[in-house]
């Protein structure tokens, strides 16, 4: 493989260069320690600059809910029975009209595995789509 500078990525030139080499080192059929380590710098610095350039909004605990349920294809039945709650009050929830409580931020963190930093945002208004 050719050399390659390396540096931080802040273009989107310097990004697709990089992306072009990332390419190029996974094409190769036995790739040697100094591609592998070329791979790995690079694979670095381009996720370091599309976190910066492109990033991503953080969901709801509503919109995390919703995703996780259907990711394990549960009902708000199954929801209920798996969590331990009472079926109304995750209707409640479910439909914005109650807000998580500390019992419900661990009992979905324990049970979904939902990142707890993300059911404890105060923005339950924004739906899954």
């Amino acid at each position: 493989m050719e050399s390659v500078t390396i540096r931080p990525i802040r273009s989107p030139e310097e990004h697709r260069t990089a992306l072009d080499v990332i390419g190029g080192i996974m094409s190769l059929d036995t790739p040697d320690e100094t591609d592998l380590a070329m791979l790995e710098t690079l694979a670095i610095l381009v996720e370091r600059y599309e976190e910066k350039r492109f990033p991503l909004d953080r969901p709801s605990p509503l919109e995390a809910i919703r995703f996780r349920m259907d990711q394990m294809a549960l009902s708000q039945s199954q929801l209920a029975t798996l969590t331990g709650l009472p079926k109304s009050r995750v209707s409640e929830v479910l439909n914005g009209k109650r807000a998580l409580s500390l019992e419900m931020i661990r009992l979905l963190h324990e049970k979904l595995q939902i990142p707890a930093d993300i059911l404890i945002r105060r923005d339950m208004s924004k739906t899954a789509s």
